[in-house]
C-alpha cells in the first residue's frame, strides 16, 4: 500500500512540474507577443497555442551511435560536449526586434521560433498588421542565425578536439523530427570519428619514426547554413587529406606539379604544441595545415624548406619539411625565435644570442611569452621587432585577454627584466674579451 501511494506522490509531483513549465512558458511567450503587438497573444487560438507549447524548443540533442575510440576520449565525453554546447547557446545572444534587447539563442529557438512557425501559419488573423508582418519577414534570417551558431559550435568543437595522433573528430549537425507530432525538425549533432593513415619512414640515419597522413577538418561548408522552403539543410563539412605540389615551394621539375601527400612526424606535432603552448591540441594542428595549404615558405641558410606558420593569423614559426620519393614530410616544427630560422639568425647576429641562450630566457615558447610581462617593456619589445618576431608580440597583445586558447600562470612572469639584465652581462662580457684581445 506505501509503495502505491509513493507511485501515486511521484505522479502527482510530475503533473505539478509540468503544470509549473507550461505556466512559464506561457508567460515567456505573452512576453515575446507584446514586444511584437499588444494583441498578438490574444490573437492565438487555444488549439494552435496547445500545438505552439507542443512544439516548443528543447535543448540540442546528441546521437553517439557511430561514436568510436570512447577510450581517448571518455566514456562522458559526448555529454560534457552537449553540455558545452548548450551553455554556450544559452549565454550568447542574437538580435531580435529592431531596438529592443538582444535574446540568447536558446530563447530564441525556446519560444521565438515556435512563435514563428504558429504566426506562419495566421494568415487571416494577422492580415493588415503592420508589426506582425514585419517581424515575419525577418523570420528566415533569424532561423539562419540559430542554425549557423549551431554549425558554428560544432565546427569549433571538431577542430578543438581533433587530434591526428588519436583520433579526427567530426560533430555533425542534423535535423530530426523527435516525435510524431512535430511539424519542424530540430538539431541534433551527430559524433563520429576516424583515424588518419599512419607509416612508417626510414632515415638514412636508420632511425625509423612514424608519421601520419596530414588531415583536417574542411570547415566551409558547416559555418553557414541555408534555409529553403522553411527548413534547414545539413552541413557537409568533411576530412579532408592533404596533398600539395612540390612547384608551390619554388621547386623545380618533372614531377613538380604533381600533387605530393603530406605527411608529418609525430615528433613534430608533439613540438608544435609543446612550443605554442596552446590548451588544443587540435587547435595547433588546425592552424598548422592552413599553414602548409597557404603554401608561404623559406629556405634555412643550410638548404631546409622552411613553411611558414601562423598561430591565429600571425607567424609564430616554421614547419621544417622534406620533399623526397613523393611525398612532403614535415619533420619539426621551429619556434620564430629558433636559431635555424631566419629571425633566430637575426638574434644571433644583432645580440650574440645562440640557442642555449633563447633557452635560457624562454624565448622560444609563446605560452611562456604570453604569461610574461614583455608587452610592458619597450626597450624588449624592440628587440622582438628588430629580428622580424614583431608578430609574436601582435599575437600576444591580441590574445592576452582569452584565457580559452592559451594556458595561463596565477602569476605574471617577470621575463623583461630577465632579458634586458642577461643582454647586458653578455654584451660585459663581450667588452672584457675585447679588451684583453687589444692589451696582447
Amino acid at each position: 500500500m506505501a509503495k502505491k501511494k509513493g507511485k501515486q506522490n511521484d505522479t502527482e509531483r510530475q503533473k505539478v512540474i509540468a503544470v509549473q513549465k507550461k505556466r512559464e512558458f506561457m508567460h515567456k511567450l505573452e512576453h515575446i507577443c507584446s514586444l511584437i503587438d499588444e494583441e498578438l497573444f490574444a490573437l492565438i487560438s487555444p488549439s494552435k497555442m496547445e500545438c505552439l507549447y507542443i512544439s516548443r524548443g528543447s535543448a540540442v540533442g546528441v546521437n553517439t551511435k557511430q561514436f568510436i575510440y570512447k577510450s581517448f576520449y571518455g566514456e562522458k565525453f559526448p555529454e560534457m560536449i552537449l553540455e558545452s554546447i548548450n551553455l554556450s547557446l544559452t549565454e550568447r545572444t542574437m538580435p531580435f526586434i529592431e531596438k529592443m534587447p538582444e535574446i540568447s539563442f536558446a530563447h530564441y529557438y525556446h519560444v521565438v521560433m515556435p512563435l514563428e512557425m504558429c504566426m506562419n501559419t495566421m494568415t487571416e488573423e494577422l492580415q493588415g498588421r503592420k508589426a506582425c508582418l514585419d517581424f515575419l519577414a525577418g523570420m528566415q534570417e533569424r532561423i539562419e542565425a540559430y542554425y549557423n551558431r549551431v554549425m558554428f559550435l560544432c565546427a569549433s568543437t571538431s577542430i578543438y578536439f581533433s587530434e591526428m595522433q588519436h583520433s579526427m573528430l567530426k560533430v555533425k549537425v542534423g535535423l530530426e523530427y523527435r516525435n510524431k507530432s512535430e511539424q519542424w525538425k530540430r538539431p541534433v549533432i551527430t559524433l563520429t570519428n576516424s583515424k588518419p593513415e599512419k607509416r612508417k619512414f626510414n632515415f638514412k640515419s636508420g632511425e625509423v619514426r612514424s608519421a601520419l597522413r596530414m588531415v583536417r577538418l574542411r570547415t566551409d561548408d558547416m559555418i553557414h547554413i541555408s534555409i529553403k522552403d522553411g527548413e534547414a539543410h545539413e552541413d557537409k563539412g568533411v576530412f579532408e587529406e592533404l596533398s600539395l605540389k612540390p612547384s608551390v615551394f619554388g621547386i623545380r621539375g618533372s614531377h613538380a606539379d604533381t600533387p605530393h601527400p603530406v605527411y608529418v612526424l609525430e615528433h613534430a606535432l608533439n613540438r608544435l604544441n609543446e612550443r605554442t603552448g596552446g590548451v588544443s591540441a587540435g587547435l595547433d594542428q588546425y592552424d598548422a595545415a592552413n599553414s602548409v595549404l597557404a603554401g608561404k615558405y623559406t629556405y634555412s641558410t643550410n638548404g631546409k624548406l622552411l613553411i611558414e606558420h601562423r598561430t591565429f593569423g600571425q607567424k609564430s614559426g616554421y614547419l621544417l619539411a622534406d620533399i623526397t620519393d613523393g611525398i612532403i614530410l614535415i619533420r619539426t616544427f621551429l619556434f620564430l625565435t629558433h636559431s635555424s630560422t631566419p629571425e633566430g639568425q637575426k638574434l644571433k647576429e644583432q645580440l650574440g644570442l645562440q640557442k642555449l641562450d633563447i633557452n635560457y630566457l624562454a624565448m622560444d615558447r609563446l605560452g611562456t611569452l604570453m604569461n610574461s610581462d614583455i608587452l610592458k617593456d619597450e626597450a624588449v619589445c624592440r628587440i622582438f621587432r628588430n629580428a622580424g618576431c614583431g608578430s609574436i608580440l601582435e599575437l600576444c597583445e591580441d590574445k592576452k585577454d582569452d584565457l580559452g586558447i592559451f594556458r595561463r600562470y596565477e602569476k605574471e612572469l617577470p621575463l623583461a627584466d630577465k632579458i634586458k639584465k642577461y643582454l647586458a652581462s653578455v654584451n660585459a662580457a663581450g667588452d672584457e674579451d675585447a679588451d684583453t684581445d687589444d692589451s696582447e
